[in-house]
């Protein structure tokens, strides 16, 4: 399973990879599929239809829309799960869930591989404008009304005087996705 698929490169990689380790045409016929590529960006999927299509990958991957948390319980069991769901903060699209629902819904209890197998989200205190004297000189807090704490080109924002570091770098939360070991 390809979970956060995009357009499926890494899928039709994997695919690639099964047909190496011995998945045969008529494995193939016999079990369906050997990947689930799984993306809920709608304009997506006509894409990766053609790309799997283009690349003679269409009868070895399946691409699916649905969110995977609405899905049956399949019969087939995955023994691997390729995740893409990262963002910047590790956390953001949702991987603790969706991870979970396709460990459930897709995969042999103990007995699959997850790709990633292990992060760790690191994280240090810094001080941004509206507290800092000055940015090149320059008193511009007036603008920090407009600021949004979502996302913030750090090393740009050091580089400029416009924030500094308060604390060494320090270890948040560990996760160990293969094994299911999250913190409490």
């Amino acid at each position: 399973a390809h979970l956060g698929a995009g357009l499926g490169q890494i899928s039709m990689l994997a695919a690639r990879c099964a047909r190496e380790m011995g998945i045969s045409e008529a494995d193939i016929d016999t079990h369906g599929y050997t990947v689930i590529a799984f993306e809920q960006m709608p304009k997506v999927s006509s894409l990766a239809q053609c790309l799997f299509h283009d690349n003679e990958t269409d009868r070895e991957v399946f691409f699916c829309s649905e969110d995977i948390r609405k899905l049956p319980n399949q019969p087939q069991r995955a023994q691997l799960i390729i995740c893409e769901l990262f963002d910047p903060g590790l956390l953001g699209e949702g991987i603790l869930v969706l991870l979970g629902e396709a460990r459930i819904k897709l995969c042999a209890a103990f007995d699959h591989q997850v790709i990633p197998a292990r992060a760790t989200l690191w994280a240090a205190a810094f001080q941004f404008g509206e507290h800092l004297q000055n940015c090149n000189g320059f008193d511009l807090s007036v603008f920090n009304q407009y600021r949004t704490g979502l996302m913030v080109d750090l090393d740009s924002m050091v580089e400029k005087g416009c924030a500094r570091q308060l604390s060494h770098v320090f270890e948040v939360f560990s996760f160990d996705f293969e094994a299911n070991i999250l913190p409490a």
